[in-house]
């Protein structure tokens, strides 16, 4: 391709509308467009020629659309947040060489935050038609006009219930996290991990209650990432073991004091440097002693 048409083409995929990353097979970014940036937060500039993976955080999922490409060997989709805290779904697409290897994954991503805004939006309009559909059978004499008075004092909204709605969880979890942030000037991130903990919930107090643990994490969670052991009902079983002396009366062995010290090291490490190689910059340990570490915690 002669350099006139690559700049025609790069200037197409700049004006595309979705957010387009190119990688190579080993995940070295190789370029990108504007709606990219725009999409997730994140500025191309300091990302050509680093790779993918030491950007990612445990934040919505655990493994990267890159990674599940390259594992699968197909198009993949997931669902996650970016750093601007907009709901997102990225496409990877593999390109394959002429041995059917892969030499290119393109992600795609598009921006949908207003969807689930709309969708909210029309679960209201909902609730209205309700009403109309109420004063237009009292007019018809077919329900009580002082009950229908009654009902537009009072001006009932029951919003459907949380339990089984994975997708608005998920929505409205992230936009109280963005609400909370930034009434606390916060900069807090949910990990894939509490996702997962808050679809499973019952929720009997809806919407309310989702909006309280999340507030309630912000402004009480130690860390960038909002981890399993930050939810409430987690935290106020930590503290009943405490109060009942498990935790307060019983010295750990030595070796089991320092290996929980190493892995709360190596958590805060993760959280921050995301990539084994940065972690032992840090610490000052070897790629491989640090990756072994990783593994022996779980993390």
């Amino acid at each position: 391709m002669d350099r006139e048409k690559e700049e025609e083409l790069k200037e197409i995929i700049d004006h595309s509308f979705d957010g387009i990353l190119v990688t190579d097979k080993d995940g070295i970014i190789l370029m990108g467009n504007r709606a990219y940036e725009k999409n997730t937060g994140v500025c191309l500039r300091d990302w050509i020629g680093q790779n993918i993976n030491d950007y990612v955080g445990p934040a919505w999922f655990k493994k990267t659309v890159f990674q599940l490409v390259k594992e699968n060997k197909t198009s993949v989709s997931l669902q996650h947040i970016c750093q601007n805290n907009k709901n997102i779904i990225a496409t990877g697409t593999p390109i394959f060489d002429e041995a059917g290897e892969i030499r290119k994954v393109v992600i795609n991503t598009r921006d949908v935050t207003e969807i689930y805004s709309l969708r909210e939006e029309l679960l209201k309009s909902k609730e209205k038609e309700k009403q109309l559909s109420l004063q237009k059978m009292a007019e018809e004499g077919k329900f009580r006009e002082d009950l229908l008075y009654r009902l537009s004092v009072v001006r009932l909204e029951i919003p459907p219930p949380l339990k089984g709605r994975t997708e608005d969880i998920d929505a409205l979890a992230v936009r109280f996290l963005g609400r909370y942030n930034r009434e606390y000037s916060m900069q807090k991130k949910l990990s894939y991990d509490v996702m997962r903990e808050l679809e499973t919930q019952e929720w009997p107090g809806n919407v309310r209650e989702l909006k309280n643990v999340i507030e309630n994490m912000v402004v009480l969670s130690p860390g960038g990432y909002l981890q399993v052991s930050d939810l409430p009902w987690n935290q106020q079983m930590h503290r009943q073991e405490e109060s009942s002396g498990r935790s307060r009366d019983m010295l750990p062995a030595w070796k089991d004091a320092m290996e929980q010290e190493e892995k709360r090291l190596l958590t805060l490490a993760k959280e921050k440097y995301h990539s084994s190689r940065k972690i032992g910059e840090a610490l000052r340990l070897d790629h491989a002693t640090v990756a072994r570490k990783l593994k022996k915690y779980g993390l």
